[in-house]
């Protein structure tokens, strides 16, 4: 859009707060988060700061997105704080927030009401270690996407984004 400010929207997604000892749960699956601080994903918070970047750059509105889940309220204060010009927690109702597959068809609702220019999110999570949040969630939008991005320049009002292949390789796409 020209002559507007540009949206863009963060999901954040939670991870175990680093060097907290984490315990497995009773079922044996998952960690025991009832004694964990869960923050921002490191990746996540790399995809905020783009967008801040972008924000300062163009004058852009920032918004972190974040699933219903214990810790996310305080990881969106941290994102605020971190320079998100507004919050939005999504009530996905009784899903799995650290599931790829669940999480990113409830990212997708929010961010179809939220109709921003761009999402920037992270490539991964302890819980998506294949990096699967990204595609799945621009298909469910049916918007472009692309993962392992490594930075994003702005030009003529698109998006070129710098994106990672293995060994090092890197390509820009314009989207």
């Amino acid at each position: 859009r020209r002559g507007a400010a540009m949206n863009i929207a963060v999901p954040i997604r939670l991870m175990p707060k680093a060097g907290d000892e984490l315990e497995v749960d009773a079922d044996g699956r998952d960690i025991d988060r009832e004694f964990v601080d869960m923050v921002i994903s490191e990746f996540d918070d790399q995809a905020l700061e783009e967008a801040v970047l972008i924000k300062e750059a163009t004058g852009a509105t920032v918004t972190a997105v974040g699933v219903q889940s214990e810790g996310i309220e305080q990881a969106l204060r941290v994102a605020f704080a971190r320079g998100a010009d507004r919050v939005v927690v999504v009530d996905a109702g009784e899903i799995d927030p650290y599931d790829a597959r669940t999480s990113a068809l409830a990212l997708a609702a929010a961010l179809r009401d939220l109709a921003p220019d761009l999402v920037l999110t992270g490539v991964q999570t302890p819980y998506d270690v294949f990096g699967q949040a990204a595609p799945l969630l621009g298909a469910a939008l049916g918007w472009p996407h692309a993962t392992v991005a490594v930075g994003v320049t702005l030009v003529d009002g698109a998006a070129h984004v710098t994106q990672e292949y293995g060994g090092g390789r890197l390509a820009v796409l314009g989207l």
